[in-house]
């Protein structure tokens, strides 16, 4: 029996050879091996005529200095196990190894154990053949799974599925749509995916004082609130998203007339477009913290005065808003 490794097949299989008497076109008294009986081999094995493509292949075979036969057989092809070679005590046993490998290559269902024949088989000769037992193959290790407390541990944030909801709560500064800088809330929720998010929110802008040009004592005091809907484009970079948003809102201002009687309340409606990018970092699977601008266009612009003294003032061209906050997402 003769073991060989062959790149490209099975790593150790072991072949049952039977060695007969010299065949006189193979061996004879002078010491030559024919390399032209492979075809023969090949086709017993494979038990029908080769093509050509299954013969495109050279070969030589030697005898060592050390009495070992030795055939190189190179197969026509660019490829890193197109050569190899094949060292035996006997010219049958050389020939007999190098057909069953070329039969292999061929056909790999001959590499497969078959069942065993209820013939008697025929001797082999202990000087010709050699055992070799196959190293076993040990399992490959699963991969540990990771637990959401793992991936806490790493700051590694969980993949979003298909789709999941979130709610987000921020404060900050707004200013140019009304009197001065002043403070302000919002809120939003929606639903996300992996690239994208809609959302629906509402903010509450904080008091500011306008007074009129011809007498600082006499003014208004100035807030507002608004709802609006935003849809989101969300670009990542490992646990960080940057959103960019554009949507719209609507809602009204409230001037509070101030220092002079007969000072009354006014309203009036607001309405704007909205440009909105911001960062996204998460720090948990479920929750991050939010930093996010706003540059907006107002669509309706409003004047507020006092009579005989004039305007108080008007809604500005445009406005900003900064705010930053935290995010919970879910399920």
């Amino acid at each position: 029996m003769l073991a060989t490794s062959v790149p490209g097949l099975p790593l150790a299989v072991a072949l049952p050879f039977v060695c007969a008497a010299p065949d006189l076109g193979t061996f004879d008294d002078q010491g030559t091996c024919d390399p032209d009986e492979l075809q023969p081999r090949i086709e017993r094995l494979l038990g029908r005529a080769a093509t050509p493509d299954d013969l495109a292949f050279s070969s030589d075979v030697h005898r060592r200095a050390d009495g070992q036969w030795q055939l190189e057989l190179e197969r026509n092809a660019e490829a890193p196990d197109a050569r190899r070679t094949f060292v035996a005590p006997s010219c049958e046993t050389v020939l007999d190894a190098a057909a069953f490998a070329v039969a292999i290559g061929i056909n790999p269902t001959l590499a497969e154990p078959t069942k065993p024949s209820a013939e008697i088989p025929e001797p082999i000769d202990p000087a010709t053949a050699s055992v070799t037992t196959p190293a076993p193959t040990l399992p490959s290790p699963r991969p540990k799974p990771t637990t959401d407390a793992a991936r806490e541990r790493s700051g590694e944030a969980q993949s979003p599925r298909t789709l999941t909801g979130f709610l987000r709560l921020a404060g900050g500064i707004d200013g140019g749509g009304l009197p001065r800088v002043g403070a302000m809330f919002e809120g939003a929720g929606g639903v996300r995916g992996k690239w994208w998010r809609a959302e629906l929110g509402g903010m509450f802008r904080l008091q500011s004082k306008g007074v009129s040009a011809a007498n600082v004592a006499i003014g208004g005091a100035f807030s507002m609130w608004a709802v609006g809907v935003r849809a989101c484009g969300v670009p990542r970079v490992r646990t960080t998203e940057f959103p960019i948003c554009a949507g719209a809102e609507g809602g009204r201002i409230r001037a509070d007339g101030t220092g002079f009687a007969g000072a009354r309340q006014a309203r009036a409606p607001w309405a704007a477009v909205v440009l909105s990018p911001g960062v996204a970092i998460a720090i948990r699977p479920n929750i991050a913290f939010v930093i996010q601008a706003a540059l907006g266009v107002p669509l309706v612009r409003t004047e507020f005065t006092v009579e005989n003294l004039g305007r108080i003032h008007r809604t500005g061209p445009a406005f900003g808003r900064a705010v930053i906050g935290f995010e919970g997402r879910f399920p």
